[in-house]
């Protein structure tokens, strides 16, 4: 999983270009590390992030009902994620 991460974070280009609409990107499925309360640990947290326009994060908010992305998953969810949404489940 690691291995996913670390391909998230650093995408390698597409050779196609996407002609995706603006309005239809406007979230995206990210995953957040933060410190614990005693911090001393770091925990990911799962989060929901409203995209601009340029594609930079303008916020994110925590997804409380994990559950439910694989159940009913919304349309910010890709489906390589959907497998990360497993894992971090069990």
């Amino acid at each position: 999983w690691l291995q996913r991460v670390e391909a998230a974070a650093h995408p390698q280009p597409k050779l196609t270009l996407e002609a995706a609409d603006p309005k239809a990107v406007q979230y995206k499925f990210v995953y957040v590390m933060a410190p614990t309360s005693g911090g001393r640990h770091v925990a990911v947290c799962l989060c929901k992030a409203r995209l601009r326009p340029n594609g930079d994060v303008a916020a994110a908010s925590p997804v409380n009902e994990v559950f439910s992305l694989l159940s009913a998953p919304p349309a910010y969810l890709e489906g390589e994620d959907e497998d990360l949404v497993r894992f971090f489940i069990a």
